[in-house]
């Protein structure tokens, strides 16, 4: 075998084009960079939640994820943990988009404490039940591309959080925007 540096990743985007076709035609999927599913691909969005179990691949620092092109998938249920977490982030990339596109982290876990999440505790029936809220939100949340965190300009010790890359191409937002209008009709 030929050791050879693939220069601007000709070969990488053959290889990803090829697996592709064959993802798509076997099990409905489809691999993009990551940058790639933040850039406001509608009909990934509208495919809806059946994205939520897509996990980033990383390989020689870009991303990529895994997405379902399916419109109506058939998922194996979620565990009570996975709920629970797929709640948090719900809850998580709803306050930032409510605020703008922008949410000091402060704010953000002021508004997780007055839900009954503290920081320093667990989410219910989560496991393991060593990982704090502030770890799941500051790593899991960020890692799995759901939102980002970066510093504050200006303020060094301050972070600030964004919607990460990975909800375009997973979240409805319609279905979103649906689910909080049932909520609020259910409360009035």
């Amino acid at each position: 075998m030929v050791d050879a540096v693939d220069r601007g990743g000709r070969a990488l985007k053959q290889v990803v084009g090829v697996a592709n076709e064959k993802l798509a035609e076997l099990v409905g999927l489809q691999l993009v960079e990551e940058a790639e599913a933040g850039a406001g691909e509608d009909d990934a969005a509208a495919a809806g939640p059946s994205q939520a179990a897509a996990k980033p691949v990383v390989t020689g620092g870009t991303r990529y994820l895994l997405l379902n092109t399916l419109t109506r998938p058939v998922l194996p249920p979620l565990s009570r943990a996975g709920a629970a977490y797929t709640a948090l982030a719900e809850v998580v990339i709803t306050m930032i988009e409510q605020s703008d596109g922008v949410l000091e982290e402060g704010l953000l876990f002021t508004c997780l404490r007055k839900l009954g999440l503290d920081r320093s505790g667990t989410l219910p029936d989560h496991a393991p039940a060593h990982e704090k809220v502030e770890a799941i939100v500051q790593k899991r949340l960020t890692n799995d591309a759901f939102i980002k965190r970066r510093k504050k300009p200006n303020e060094p010790d301050a972070h600030e959080y964004t919607i990460g890359n990975r909800v375009a191409g997973v979240r409805s937002r319609e279905a979103a925007v649906q689910f909080r209008a049932d909520l609020l009709d259910m409360n009035a």
